[in-house]
């Protein structure tokens, strides 16, 4: 079952993937609302939020009088122990990049939903934190612009070839205010999300090179990287204001999550 509070649907999205759930949809607050397309309530509940997640509180309070174990952490422990089966291959792969991450502490990750950074889901299993990400594939930001604004040196931002390039200016601005570090997965724009194939998204193959290192180099004073020695000294070096990552992506890489296309 799907419980809204306080919120609507009218930009909900499952991008591109299928959702199937039972039970029954409630909304509060729908008296006049457009609440999307997607899902249409089936059953108006509370319009008071506050009330409600009170008397929702105080009911299952009276319910549940013990702690119930479900031996989450245990799973979520074996989980982790679990070995990703990752071919071996030359060149940096995105899951390179995660498993360098996960190693480190951070305050906050921004990242950009792109084919090189889509193995970076699999991060908050291996970390707890605070995770920021953009609604969509299509409009690219939040992992530049989130370091940007960043005033704190343990923050991350992770994007790739085309959201560095829509974002440009905004980071070339702020390089002597912002903190933290930016990645950017960098695989010459010769992959991309393809989601028109299946319900699945996966990783499509483009045929027009975009060389953005003279670029990076010149403009954000960003060190590129070309091995996996060389990123992780960079990541456990002590940040000074802004760090920014070129990390060079091979393009023939394989996803522990999606598949090629």
């Amino acid at each position: 079952a799907i419980l809204a509070i306080g919120t609507r649907f009218t930009q909900l999205s499952t991008a591109g993937w299928s959702v199937k759930f039972t039970g029954i949809l409630m909304h509060n607050s729908v008296d006049g609302e457009d609440i999307g397309k997607a899902f249409m309530a089936v059953q108006p509940i509370i319009g008071d939020s506050g009330l409600f997640l009170k008397d929702l509180i105080s009911i299952i309070k009276t319910k549940i009088k013990e702690p119930v174990k479900r031996n989450a952490e245990e799973f979520i422990k074996k989980y982790n122990e679990k070995e990703i089966n990752i071919e071996k291959h030359e060149g940096i792969w995105p899951i390179d990049v995660v498993n360098e991450v996960s190693k480190l502490e951070y305050n906050k990750v921004y990242i950009d939903i792109s084919s090189t950074t889509f193995d970076f889901i699999r991060l908050p299993i291996y970390r707890p934190l605070s995770w920021i990400t953009s609604e969509t594939i299509i409009e690219k930001g939040i992992g530049v612009s989130g370091i940007a604004l960043s005033e704190n040196e343990r923050n991350l931002g992770i994007t790739d070839v085309h959201g560095i390039l829509n974002s440009l200016s905004l980071i070339a601005q702020r390089l002597d205010k912002a903190k933290g570090i930016l990645i950017i997965m960098n695989d010459d724009g010769l992959t991309y999300l393809d989601s028109t194939k299946s319900d699945i998204p996966g990783i499509g193959r483009a045929f027009e090179k975009i060389n953005i290192d003279p670029l990076l180099e010149k403009t954000l004073n960003a060190k590129t990287i070309t091995s996996k020695d060389q990123l992780t000294e960079e990541l456990t070096k002590p940040v000074n204001g802004i760090k920014v990552l070129n990390v060079k992506i091979d393009p023939s890489f394989k996803s522990v999550v999606l598949q090629r296309v």
